[in-house]
């Protein structure tokens, strides 16, 4: 632990180091803890096959003597195949090393959510890392730079991150979007500490996180882009003062990081192997612009996602995260711009570390929205696809903070930190109500009526607790016949515990069911929904978040059907 818990203290049992410990201890314990609440989510089966399918094509090129999954299949015909899948390959691993049932659903993935919780609680520590980085000057010149501790500032930074409801939520069930975020958070730090001292070592940790980045999406590219692109400028700022020796220090790590880079990139995506050029480009070209189009709810009216409306995803942000976090983001890019501008005035991009980091953070939260633009890529589920710019954008909104604390005015300072426990105590109040649904978490800016305006629990995470409540109340002792809306329901119905998926029998039609349970997702359910129309005619219960529906249990016309 003394890796990520300290920099440049020399005691390793300071106060600072001790609050930091516990910090990430009680985070990681009350994570650990409410896990298993958390359902299964739309594509979860979907990345565990492809995961599946990748294991067993490494297995068969590399002739290794283990256990496959479906050894009839090929890769270079399945579906997925050029998804970047680093992490349902890994999984796909560790489901074969604990000797987990091939039939145990339940098992697989409780095993998934753990490695995602893990991945993001370490991603939570470089976040703090990278903002010590950051602040590191205050750090040393103020005692104490931020209330109670030294690591005030960082600390705080990270717990605005882990209580970003919809984020909190989705550290559990999404294999995709968070595993993107942790790793763009781990190749942000390890880039910043290659920036400060290009060592070899730095450079090989950098190469290695890039790997992992790119293969967690490919939109991770951006990161050993932009990799390049700093070293440059760094260079080309420093070539008058320690030019010739900062040139000599890259000359000998630049190589480890890019063969690094490349080696890993390539043998972490099994697809590759075969034909790089022609499967990268593959892969980019269908990663960046999806084809799949569906219509999502979007203030009460239904928008394309091929491409959605240039607002879509900031007006996304805007009503789903905590106010506090919202404005942060907003006064921390006008604060960058701000200070850009003046140092452009002086021909200067940035005038010390600090800011060039700010630099760095700017270009990690724009350069992908540009992209974006530039590819009119496709846009699913609300700003899901945006998490992983989160965190630097989040680090730019502590600058401002951290000048508000710094003010001369007493009671200034005293009025941010007031309004700054408030707004944590709030969110984490909300979030608690919430549990275990903080994805369909709202902000005030949302107004009423939110499950006819927006999509809700578009997942379908939450089918797990109304499978759990319909066994509940059942008193009948027979076999509860189930018919599912989407493929989520069922999914969720497969991932059961055996205690109570032995109560339910899944039906696959409507009239052969007692119950009917949908999430709302699409244009025609949600128009039967709000018409009145069978199914929506009988409503059995419901699973509520914050006073609105995410998921519904309906009675519906059975047919008697012996065991």
């Amino acid at each position: 632990m003394r890796f990520f818990l300290t920099h440049s203290s020399p005691k390793l049992l300071s106060r600072e180091t001790i609050a930091a410990f516990v910090f990430f201890a009680l985070y990681f314990f009350i994570g650990w803890y409410i896990l298993p609440d958390y359902g299964l989510s739309w594509d979860e089966f979907l990345q565990r096959r492809y995961g599946l399918h990748s294991y067993d094509f490494v297995v068969k090129t590399l002739g290794l003597d283990w256990p496959m999954y479906f050894p009839q299949y090929q890769l270079e015909t399945s579906a997925g195949r050029q998804y970047s899948i680093i992490f349902s390959l890994i999984a796909a691993g560790f489901e074969k090393l604990a000797g987990i049932d091939a039939d145990d659903f339940h098992a697989q993935y409780l095993l998934r959510h753990r490695m995602l919780f893990v991945l993001f609680w370490t991603a939570t520590i470089a976040f703090y890392q990278l903002l010590r980085l950051r602040f590191e000057t205050a750090l040393q010149k103020e005692n104490p730079s931020f209330p109670f501790f030294k690591n005030g500032l960082p600390l705080l930074g990270t717990l605005l991150l882990i209580l970003t409801p919809r984020i909190f939520a989705h550290s559990f069930f999404n294999p995709k979007d968070i595993v993107l975020l942790s790793f763009y958070i781990i190749s942000l730090y390890t880039l910043v500490r290659y920036l400060k001292n290009p060592t070899l070592l730095a450079g090989l940790l950098h190469g290695v996180a890039c790997a992992f980045v790119v293969n967690s999406r490919i939109a991770g590219i951006i990161v050993p882009v932009l990799s390049v692109g700093f070293i440059g400028l760094q260079l080309f700022k420093n070539v008058r003062t320690s030019g010739t020796v900062l040139l000599r220090q890259y000359v000998k790590s630049f190589p480890v990081f890019f063969i690094v880079f490349m080696l890993l990139a390539i043998a972490f995506f099994p697809y590759l192997w075969n034909s790089v050029d022609q499967r990268a480009t593959e892969a980019f070209n269908l990663m960046s612009n999806f084809p799949k189009s569906i219509h999502t709810l979007f203030f009460g009216h239904y928008v394309s996602s091929n491409p959605p409306p240039f607002y879509y995803p900031y007006a996304w942000m805007a009503i789903t995260l905590p106010l506090l976090n919202l404005f942060l983001l907003l006064a921390g890019i006008f604060w960058f711009i701000k200070t850009l501008a003046s140092n452009l005035m002086r021909w200067k991009l940035w005038t010390n570390f600090p800011e060039f980091i700010d630099l760095i953070a700017f270009a990690f939260l724009s350069g992908p929205l540009f992209a974006v633009w530039l590819f009119h890529s496709t846009i699913y589920d609300g700003w899901r696809h945006f998490y992983f710019i989160y965190p630097p954008a989040l680090m730019l909104g502590l600058v401002p903070l951290h000048g508000l604390w710094r003010s001369k005015l007493q009671f200034l300072r005293q009025l941010t930190m007031m309004i700054v426990l408030v707004s944590c105590l709030y969110t984490g109040y909300k979030m608690v109500k919430l549990h275990p649904h903080q994805q369909v978490y709202f902000n005030v800016l949302a107004g009423g009526n939110r499950m006819e305006r927006f999509e809700m629990d578009y997942w379908g995470v939450a089918y797990k607790q109304a499978f759990e409540e319909l066994v509940r109340k059942d008193t009948t002792g027979e076999m509860i016949q189930v018919f599912c809306a989407n493929q989520p329901c069922f999914d969720n119905y497969f991932a059961l515990p055996e205690e109570i998926k032995s109560h339910i029998r899944m039906r696959y039609g409507m009239e052969v069911a007692q119950y009917y349970l949908t999430n709302y997702r699409f244009r025609p359910e949600m128009e039967k929904f709000c018409k009145g129309e069978f199914p929506f005619d009988e409503e059995y219960f419901s699973i509520m978040a914050d006073g609105e529906r995410i998921i519904g249990v309906y009675k519906v016309e059975r047919l008697k059907v012996k065991d």
